[in-house]
């Protein structure tokens, strides 16, 4: 902008060179404040939640909760305890499962072959 300052160039449409890039300034400006409020989230679609296999309680949970799977469970299987945005907070063999302990509050998913369940923590 300062090379542009004592010049008297004008754009085709009328405009001051130097107004023009103020304007542009401002105007990226705005979608920079608009643009940092943004998250990663690409989708706010619920996972498929069966409850038929697991129980979870309590839920809403202050951090540590019981997990109950009711059916046989294959050797090696192994659940996953999610965030809410998908990213695997803990993973554990399905058969040394009783008690779970998560120190953060927030909504986590508690997925398995036989499908998923929510839990709560606060």
């Amino acid at each position: 902008l300062l090379e542009v300052e004592n010049t008297a160039g004008f754009l085709g449409s009328g405009f001051h060179t130097k107004d023009y890039h103020i304007y542009l300034w401002a105007l990226l400006e705005q979608i920079d404040a608009k643009l940092g409020g943004c998250s990663s989230i690409t989708s706010t679609e619920t996972p498929n939640i069966s409850q038929e296999n697991m129980t979870i309680f309590p839920n809403p949970s202050k951090g540590t909760f019981t997990i109950q799977i009711d059916r046989p469970i294959p050797n090696g299987e192994y659940l996953l305890i999610t965030d809410i945005y998908g990213r695997t907070v803990r993973k554990m063999n399905c058969e040394s499962i009783n008690r779970v302990q998560l120190k953060d509050t927030g909504v986590y998913f508690v997925i398995t072959t036989g499908g998923s369940q929510k839990i709560i923590v606060n």
